[in-house]
């Protein structure tokens, strides 16, 4: 009976070892990232799946009406679903990127991406097209990605492991949610 209790124990500590070497080794990719999808630093934004079939809208009347994105199909019934009649309803690109991230928060894009050459970054910091690199850019409870003045987009590289980019001319880093530029 002692011996049955002790193996029990030592397999339990066995499976949870591992299961925390997993954890810790486990690479920090998009929740919703398919295996079709490339898993370079970059992604083209054609290639993003399409927003799970339970994806809703929602204002928050916590927070004043803000716009956040559920993904079970539920949400509290004091957040109304908001139609895409609405004016705060995201446009299409937006709500590919949000979706694709599985952020709460909407993560607006610039209405002037050019959208055949855009690309997303694994780290959902940065987007960049033929013309312009964006960043991604936080304050309160809105979330919009910034052209990055002066960044070129074909020398755009990121380094997801130091949470930092550079491009021929400069690096780049977040400090206290905001872009610096060296």
């Amino acid at each position: 009976m002692k011996r049955n209790i002790i193996l029990s124990l030592l397999g339990l500590i066995i499976v949870a070892g591992v299961g925390f070497l997993i954890w810790q080794n486990k690479s920090v990719q998009p929740q919703n990232q398919e295996s079709s999808v490339d898993s370079s630093d970059w992604i083209a934004f054609s290639k993003l799946p399409a927003p799970p079939p339970n994806t809703q809208i929602v204002s928050s009347a916590k927070v004043g009406g803000g716009v956040f994105f559920t993904y079970d199909g539920s949400s509290d019934p004091r957040d109304p679903v908001i139609p895409s009649t609405d004016s705060r309803y995201p446009d299409p690109h937006t709500i590919r990127i949000t979706t694709f991230f599985r952020s709460d928060m909407e993560m607006m894009v610039p209405t002037q991406v050019d959208l055949p050459t855009l690309e997303v970054s694994t780290s959902q910091k940065f987007l960049k097209d033929k013309n312009h690199v964006y960043y991604l850019s936080c304050e309160g409870l809105s979330c919009a990605y910034d052209v990055l003045e002066g960044a070129d987009p074909q020398s755009f590289k990121v380094d997801d492991m130091l949470g930092a980019a550079h491009d021929k001319s400069h690096k780049y880093h977040f400090e206290g949610g905001k872009i610096v530029v060296e």
